[in-house]
Order: C-alpha cells, then structure tokens, then sequence
C-alpha cells in the first residue's frame, strides 16, 4: 500500500494534531 505525498501529508498533520491534543489532556 503506497501512499502519495498529498496523502501521507494529511495523515501526518491529523495525527500530529492527535498527538497535541492528547499532551493537552495529559497536562
């Protein structure tokens, strides 16, 4: 399964944006 660079950009960003949220949720 090969993913474009348009794709893996917006499965990098939504996760990124998880991610930050789940750090604001621990502090």
């Amino acid at each position: 399964m090969e993913l474009g660079p348009s794709r893996k950009g917006e499965v990098l960003e939504s996760s990124f944006t998880s991610l930050k949220f789940l750090m604001k949720l621990a502090l």
